[in-house]
């Protein structure tokens, strides 16, 4: 059960600016009313020589890639779309740090926003959830990658405001929004302040080398951890208990006949607790 929706949930780039208390993350900001992706353009501003930390942010998104393709469909209004452009000035030993950078950074600032009203945990590789249920997604892109000067784009979507009833069918048992668990509408600007706040130290630390706490903080966060799951290793399936898993280094799965097989984050997809 939620509170009536509030009036107004402005993402307008004044909005999301007002009391931002970053350095770079979000300057500039970038709002739009509606988009295909937030990564495409974002993209396309990372290829014209966007910053460091400029920001695409947009009240509804039409055409969102998830993972392997995946399409990211989410209605007006109460979700947030956003994408940031991410550049580094040496080479970064791994890429897939900064993925656990972004996921570890979104979720504390989640919290930060409900005031710890929630506590999120992060299913392997790039998705968050709270009590179960999927609140957010990340998707990290790049074009021609090159180690010695890293840029990214990272997208990332958030079930602000959505009721139960905004769910389709087919994501009605596995979706939830802050709404429904904090129990009270947020104005989406204010949560996107917060996650840039978080972020923003953590990404930091990526991209300067060091992130001396990101794999322990990742593994608290873990809600796969010693759960049993199917899973698929490029298009080999699999099913056994992830024994250990690396922000940086996939997981290890520990098989019914005891044996263990270890699986590359960039190899395994559709990821499911059994």
């Amino acid at each position: 059960m939620t509170a009536d929706r509030p009036a107004t949930s402005d993402l307008s780039a004044a909005a999301v600016s007002r009391g931002l208390q970053t350095r770079r993350l979000g300057r500039p900001c970038d709002a739009r009313t509606s988009v295909g992706s937030t990564n495409d353009i974002a993209l396309d501003l990372l290829d014209a020589g966007a910053a460091h930390g400029a920001l695409v942010v947009a009240d509804a998104q039409t055409s969102g890639r998830g993972r392997r393709g995946r399409v990211w469909h989410s209605p007006p209004g109460v979700a947030i779309h956003a994408s940031l452009v991410l550049r580094g000035d040496r080479p970064l030993a791994s890429p897939t740090a900064l993925v656990a950078a972004v996921g570890l950074g979104i979720a504390e600032g989640i919290e930060a926003a409900t005031s710890r009203g929630v506590t999120v945990g992060i299913k392997w590789p790039n998705d968050l959830w709270i009590g179960g249920r999927k609140v957010a997604g990340i998707l990290v892109e790049a074009r021609g990658f090159r180690p010695e000067t890293p840029a990214f784009v990272a997208g990332f979507g958030i079930n602000v405001n959505h009721a139960a009833t905004d769910f389709p069918d087919d994501l009605a048992d596995v979706a939830t929004s802050l709404a429904i668990e904090a129990g009270r509408t947020f104005d989406r600007a204010a949560v996107v302040r917060h996650v840039l706040e978080a972020l923003e130290p953590r990404i930091d630390d990526v991209l300067a080398g060091r992130a001396s706490d990101l794999h322990a903080a990742y593994r608290r966060r873990s809600v796969l951890l010693g759960r049993r799951v199917e899973l698929l290793d490029a298009d080999e399936p699999l099913v056994g208990t992830v024994a250990d898993l690396s922000a940086t280094d996939g997981l290890l799965l520990r098989m019914d006949d005891g044996s263990h097989r270890h699986v590359p984050a960039e190899h395994v997809s559709d990821v499911r607790p059994v």
